[in-house]
């Protein structure tokens, strides 16, 4: 095996380790937020962090391609690493003096506590950039997907330990600082101990500016999407209160943790299909293309189905009736889960490695003025009807790209929505047959009627679907 496929192996495994740990820990700890918190301080934290999100957006500039260490002289690197450094002291001082006044005009000092405080990790996220894109020049995934790994253990179990310390509101920002440092720590020592590079009191802005590359259309398309993922939750927190929103964000977030799992399961191996479908090197590539299709709506349709439908049972049995306002929330979330799915695991990888950049931006740049219209009118009504209207801009703004990526991948949308027709047609088989033993048999948890559904949606899979994963099977061998 060669050096590559090797080194290749090792990242999968690490990201495998990263993923699995990350949202075991994930799982626990918006367990311990949902037990221990009330919807007004998630809400509090969600406007914070979605401020914070946002800053992170606007400078995630890319470190040019050229960063190359065997030739890049430390001077060079010096200068790249204090010129990131001090450009994320300026982004912490910015947003700290300009969320101040917006606290004091909304009388409410915390959000600007919380805020600054938060920013502190801006000390260590430049740095971190530096190291990480001198890391992947060197080929050392491993190293990579270990530190990954080290901050998501870090944030996650520091923040039960502060929420159990009853720091409320604050344990999002130690956790987060923490989570950060800790991995800026973790990065300098592999620095060290491989007699890498140092950073040294060395600062050119000429020098630092060399090594900045801003993809104009991935820049604005990224900070695009997280406006219209955001402007919701914003106006549902000015307009209803932060209750509202941490109904409204708790629903949200945590159907996202589900479907940002399967999401990363298929987006790898979605990349590598449709770039070597690109240049013809897969054989019955429309089959191929038919196939994930029919995986991947197998695999996120059903679980849809069953959080909509059984949405109460699941929050009473975790949360007793503490979150009962989310339900109408989940159920809304539950249908926006197989849209984000299918485009951030199949259709955004897919187009993008037709080089259609350009043409999903102009779509999305549509959908901008429907949303905000949508968004006005239901502003008006419910903090739900605003969630409506987030589920419709999804739907329609999947659905335009999904179009075009059948229509360069010459499938037809016939046979695209045939795949998930019958996944739909399963699953409602499903779902009746749990909802039958649910009425015949009262006292039944949701850990009954998850095994229930599960078993009957099995037995249907195993007639009906078997050959779809054969193939999936295949692709998977001829990827290794």
């Amino acid at each position: 095996m060669s050096r590559l496929a090797l080194k290749s192996l090792t990242r999968l495994k690490w990201n495998t380790i990263n993923i699995f740990l990350s949202k075991i820990l994930t799982f626990m700890s918006f367990y311990v937020i949902g037990v221990k918190l009330n919807s007004r301080i998630y809400g509090i934290k969600s406007i914070a962090f979605i401020i914070i999100g946002l800053t992170d957006k606007c400078t995630q500039f890319r470190i040019a391609k050229g960063i190359r260490p065997k030739e890049v002289t430390s001077e060079e690197l010096d200068s790249l690493f204090w010129f990131n450094l001090l450009l994320g002291i300026i982004v912490a001082i910015i947003m700290t003096l300009i969320i101040y006044p917006i606290s004091i005009y909304f009388n409410f000092l915390i959000l600007f506590y919380l805020i600054a405080l938060s920013s502190i990790s801006y000390l260590f996220k430049p740095m971190n950039l530096v190291f990480n894109a001198l890391l992947q020049k060197e080929a050392k995934y491993k190293e990579i997907e270990e530190g990954k790994v080290i901050k998501s253990v870090l944030t996650k179990l520091s923040l039960i330990f502060f929420i159990n310390l009853n720091f409320n509101i604050y344990s999002f920002a130690f956790s987060h600082i923490l989570g950060v440092a800790g991995l800026t720590l973790y990065l300098c020592y592999i620095f060290k101990k491989n007699k890498m590079w140092l950073p040294s009191l060395n600062l050119n802005f000429n020098q630092a500016q060399q090594f900045y590359h801003l993809d104009k259309l991935v820049y604005l398309r990224n900070i695009l999407n997280y406006l219209i993922e955001n402007v919701h939750a914003v106006v549902i927190g000015l307009v209803f209160g932060y209750e509202s929103l941490g109904v409204y964000n708790f629903a949200k977030n945590l159907l996202r943790k589900i479907g940002n799992t399967i999401s990363q399961t298929f987006k790898d191996i979605s990349s590598f299909f449709f770039k070597e479908a690109r240049k013809d090197k897969l054989a019955h590539s429309g089959q191929y293309y038919l196939t994930f299709t029919k995986v991947i709506s197998l695999l996120i349709i059903p679980i849809s189905i069953f959080v909509a439908f059984f949405a109460d049972d699941l929050l009473h049995f975790f949360f007793k009736h503490k979150w009962d306002d989310a339900i109408i929330m989940i159920r809304i979330f539950s249908i926006i889960l197989v849209f984000d799915v299918f485009a951030k695991g199949f259709i955004i990888p897919g187009l993008y490695a037709f080089d259609k950049s350009r043409e999903v931006l102009i779509k999305e740049m549509f959908f901008v003025p429907l949303s905000l219209i949508l968004l006005i009118i239901t502003a008006f009504i419910s903090a739900e009807a605003v969630a409506l209207t987030y589920l419709i801009v999804v739907v329609l703004k999947t659905n335009s790209t999904q179009i075009l990526l059948n229509r360069v991948c010459g499938i037809t949308s016939k046979a695209y929505y045939g795949q998930i027709l019958s996944t739909i047609i399963i699953s409602a088989v499903s779902i009746t047959g749990t909802l039958i033993a649910k009425t015949l048999i009262f006292d039944l948890n949701i850990i009954y009627l998850g095994m229930i559904f599960s078993l009957t949606y099995m037995i249907m899979l195993t007639f009906k679907e078997k050959r779809n994963f054969l193939l999936l099977k295949q692709l998977v061998v001829n990827k290794g």
